[in-house]
């Protein structure tokens, strides 16, 4: 249940004005690093109201062992079964780095600037609960950071999260 992303962009733009002799370059480099992780069966009783057996151990052992011949059964014909199967939890991990800016080089007078531009840091870890084949849950956290290249901007933090509740009807 393991996946590896890895993305690296760059580009480069140029435009050339023959009003003012100048030529506009953009350049913008990003790379971007996932990885994810599926956990299968996992029970979080208090999410799916499933309480734990009173008893002697043995019968425990034995309901389980039933409980997981009645899953495979049901897998081997294509159903979810009954149980913890279906109740997976899925993490992912996305990390973006992009630097971006753009450069006035006037042709008449030799002067290379920085117009504008920025270098930017995202960060985003999420994990999803499906609690059964139409209800699922999503924790999420957004994290971003942006550092202007020239002075006319500032530093820039947003950072969101939250809950998502997700029931699909069909």
């Amino acid at each position: 249940g393991m996946s590896f992303n890895v993305d690296y962009k760059k580009s480069r733009q140029l435009a050339l004005s023959t009003v003012n002799y100048q030529l506009n370059e953009t350049q913008t480099k990003e790379i971007v690093l996932g990885f994810g992780y599926l956990l299968r069966n996992v029970d979080i009783p208090f999410l799916t109201g499933s309480k734990k057996k009173k008893g002697s151990s043995r019968k425990k052992e034995e309901e389980e062992q039933k409980d997981q011949q009645n899953n495979q059964q049901n897998n081997q014909r294509g159903g979810r079964g009954r149980g913890l199967q279906g109740k997976d939890m899925d993490f992912n991990f996305n990390m973006s780095l992009r630097d971006d800016v753009t450069y006035a080089h006037r042709l008449d007078e030799g002067i290379f600037e920085p117009t504008r531009g920025n270098y930017q840091l995202s960060l985003s870890p999420s994990a999803e609960y499906q609690l059964n084949r139409r209800l699922s849950l999503r924790l999420f956290f957004d994290y971003r950071r942006t550092v202007p290249k020239t002075s006319a901007g500032f530093p820039r933090t947003d950072t969101s999260g939250g809950v998502v509740v997700s029931f699909q009807l069909n």
